[in-house]
């Protein structure tokens, strides 16, 4: 234990509602500004800016945020109860700051933040970056500049007056100018958002890492992100899983920067200025001298909170892993030798032990400052720590925190009523199980590169059981999946900068085509030849045993070939691309987007035929079908108001069926099919895009039934049959979390099973996903469609 001399405690005092210190910084002239902030404490908590009087041991509450952010006086949104690791100086003197939350709303026991996520009247509406100036004494707020995210990392770029973050839930990087107001999504970089951003005052550039712990850099003069072949030290026997940052701070030259890695144990220096990539120096893990050679990390520290002090040396608060004594450390690392100091316990000698360490800071004086959760004896406290033995003594009247009451019960575990189970309160499918697929395979494949991989349509060849699909992004590409080597592989790019595809169709001689689109140039049409490759992909099977699985570029070729049609839309409009497509024989029938002709092409004669259906039958662009579908000799798809279009094959005419897929009232106008799902006997199930309603269609009977919605969710993303019988789908807006549901024909039961989750190989939330169909065996596939996507296998489970 460090004595008084070294390491002092200050309370604060009279804030009840607050629990928890998540941010520090000392500006220029030495003062000490302090974010207190309410953890899961008091419901309808407002985190609070305080500045710390160094002599007197007080602090002065400066900023309430319920006084500066705008909000209902019965908001039953998460309230801004934290400022978390956000404090940065301004070069202009300005103290910023960002918001996030964890407190409950109002008159609410607990949060529940995935759960509200897509809920428009509930979910927290984003972090706000406040702007605190202390010549005026004035907090002005700048706005959301992370929608429905909080803040838990912030870093400032002087040169462009620009700030950097990571979003929780989402783990999306933001880059936003304060000159300007411009606010950059750069899109996901991670599973989790532990990945606090720093700035490099050397090159200009912005670095952190995903959660494997590859390092990511950020240009900002060219709004590129970069995964670098660099990652975090980790010990042998740790599973490359959150081997992410937990903090990456700059050291006092302005060159180098270091970091911890939370749950790997290790310190870190990085040199990002070290050749093309950067050097990453490992001072290795706290409490130990070297690796011991069990998997268990007894008498191991995690790194929870750090910086570079005045006198050069990096300064690690850490919590030991498996100790019922949960002590948390202080360690001191010499930048220069890599020697390394346990100075002791996070306790003033008579005082309760910090309850964790959640914000630090060196002082020009050379004091280093921590802040955190609340003590062992429940009060929120900062602790200082003097490197040269120089501490004023406790305020008095501190004597009352000496002997303190028994610790507070774990504040993370919810109230019994919100305790998860089968039957109540999951917010994730619980059920079945999800495994993820990388876009290739990790050093023997090339990986489809981020922002170029969001699946957007999956097909599969029923004769071998191959998944095939396409990606879109910077650079589409079409891809395959084998299941029985589990590896899924870029065949080739095809098409242009931000073409789309929504629906492959496969004709009876086995080929399979897919059409694009694209806002800003003409669509086309492509084919793969998918009999020629078949026995490849089938033989796969019988010669992988796992040993031979060198490093290889993609197939040569036949099965690297996507050859394009040549199909000229040009007729039909300059414009026009490709939006559904659908197959009978060896025709290929489609409608195509903005100009909504309905096209006929025979892919052995080449004939292309079309009929100008978009005045007579569509009408409204909203009212384009996103899918084609066909039964007994007709095509069939939804046109103006949400009714059902039949085209007779044999007539070459459109008939209206009279019937009329289910929508909110008046909201015909945003009617269209975006899933169908045959049932056998004339019976399909459908999924609304406008309301997301599923029904079921009888073409035998003419009929259609409503189903309703089968989540609170807008949008039907897309359906399928699986062989357990039931209809599985994807819910959710574009900028919600998908959820799966699944309909039960036999007793008419639907039911909403959450956001997907997967656990295999590692930890991975879906967020968007925008194809999904049954294999073979009755596994369901699933195309991940966002900045770093996975194609996704779930294992649906069998009985009740």
């Amino acid at each position: 234990m460090l004595d008084n001399a070294h390491l002092t405690i200050r309370v604060v005092e009279g804030k009840p509602n607050h629990d928890v210190i998540y941010s520090l910084i000392e500006a220029e002239d030495g003062t000490m500004y302090v974010g207190l902030c309410g953890e899961t404490g008091k419901d309808g908590c407002y985190a609070q800016i305080l500045k710390y009087n160094k002599q007197e041991g007080t602090f002065t509450t400066l900023v309430d945020l319920a006084d500066v952010i705008p909000h209902p006086v019965d908001d039953i949104r998460p309230p801004h109860s934290k400022l978390h690791t956000t404090f940065c100086m301004a070069k202009d003197g300005k103290l910023l700051a960002s918001t996030h939350m964890t407190a409950p709303p109002l008159h609410e026991d607990f949060y529940h933040y995935w759960h509200i996520y897509n809920d428009p009247d509930r979910c927290y509406l984003g972090s706000h970056l406040i702007i605190y100036d202390p010549k005026t004494n004035n907090a002005e707020d700048f706005g959301v500049v992370m929608p429905k995210g909080g803040a838990r990392w912030m870093t400032y770029n002087p040169e462009r007056d620009e700030v950097y973050m990571t979003s929780f839930l989402t783990s999306h990087f933001y880059a936003v100018s304060l000159k300007t107001g411009e606010i950059k999504d750069i899109g996901r970089i991670s599973e989790h958002d532990w990945l606090g951003p720093c700035y490099c005052p050397a090159d200009g550039r912005v670095y952190t890492t995903d959660s494997q712990g590859f390092f990511l850099r950020y240009t900002p003069e060219t709004g590129k992100m970069e995964t670098l072949p660099l990652y975090t030290p980790r010990s042998p026997w740790f599973r490359n899983e959150a081997c992410g940052i937990f903090n990456l701070v700059p050291g006092n030259d302005g060159s180098k920067l270091y970091g911890s890695v939370y749950n790997a144990m290790h310190v870190f220096e990085f040199d990002p200025l070290y050749g093309k990539y950067g050097r990453v120096r490992d001072y290795g893990l706290l409490g130990i001298d070297e690796e011991s050679p069990t998997e268990y990390p007894i008498g191991k520290f995690s790194p929870r909170i750090m910086t570079v002090g005045a006198d050069n040396k990096i300064y690690v608060a850490g919590k030991e892993c498996v100790s019922r004594k949960d002590l948390r450390h202080l360690f001191s690392i010499d930048i220069e030798s890599g020697e390394q100091c346990d100075l002791g316990a996070l306790s003033a000698d008579g005082f309760p032990p910090f309850g964790g360490a959640c914000s630090i800071c060196a002082s020009r004086d050379g004091s280093i400052y921590f802040g955190g959760n609340p003590t062992f004896g429940g009060i929120t406290a900062m602790y200082i720590y003097s490197p040269d033995g120089k501490n004023l003594p406790v305020p008095d009247g501190y004597d009352k925190y000496r002997n303190p009451p028994p610790a507070k019960p774990d504040k993370w575990m919810p109230p019994l009523y919100h305790a998860v189970t089968r039957q109540n309160n999951a917010v994730y499918v619980l059920r079945g199980t999800f495994v993820t697929h990388e876009e290739g395979r990790s050093g023997t494949y090339p990986l489809i590169p981020r922002g170029e991989g969001a699946i957007s349509a999956l097909s599969l060849d029923a004769v071998s059981g191959t998944v095939f699909g396409t990606t879109c992004g910077a650079r589409p590409h079409f891809f395959s999946y084998v299941s029985s080597v589990d590896l899924m592989r870029s065949m080739t790019t095809f098409g242009n900068d931000g073409d789309v595809c929504h629906s492959m169709a496969q004709t009876d001689d086995g080929k399979l085509y897919f059409g694009t689109f694209n806002p800003t140039a003409p669509g086309a049409l492509y084919m793969y030849d998918v009999p020629e490759c078949r026995a490849t992909y089938m033989n796969m099977a019988c010669c992988d045993r796992g040993e031979f699985t060198n490093y290889s570029g993609r197939p040569q070729g036949k099965m690297g070939e996507v050859n394009d049609c040549q199909l000229d839309l040009s007729s039909l409009g300059t414009q026009d691309g490709i939006y559904a497509l659908t197959a009978v024989g060896n025709n290929l029938y489609g409608i195509t987007k903005p100009g909504g002709f309905f096209f006929i092409y025979n892919t052995e004669t080449k004939e292309l035929r079309s009929h100008d259906i978009f005045r007579p039958l569509i009408q409204e662009q909203n009212n384009l079908s996103k899918i084609l579908f066909t039964y007994e000799g007709g095509i069939y798809f939804t046109a103006h108001h949400g009714y059902i279009i039949r085209y007779d094959i044999a007539s070459d005419e459109f008939q209206e069926t009279g019937l009329k897929i289910p929508c909110a009232a008046g909201r015909e106008y945003l009617n269209c099919l975006a899933a169908i799902v045959p049932a056998g006997e004339g019976v399909f199930y459908g999924g609304t895009h406008g309301d997301g309603y599923i029904f079921r269609l009888n073409l035998k009977e003419n009929t259609l039934v409503n189903l309703g919605k089968p989540s609170g969710e807008w949008q039907i993303r897309a359906m399928t049959l699986g062989r357990d019988g039931v209809i599985w789908g994807i819910t959710g807006r574009d900028k919600d979390l998908s959820h799966l549901f699944a309909y039960e024909p036999e007793t008419g039961d639907v039911s909403d099973k959450g956001i997907m989750r997967a656990k295999i190989p590692n930890t991975w939330i879906i967020h968007r996903a925008d194809a999904m169909l049954t294999g073979l065996d009755g596994e369901l596939y699933i195309g991940e469609h966002d900045d770093i996507s996975h194609l996704v296998t779930y294992f649906p489970p069998i009985g009740k």
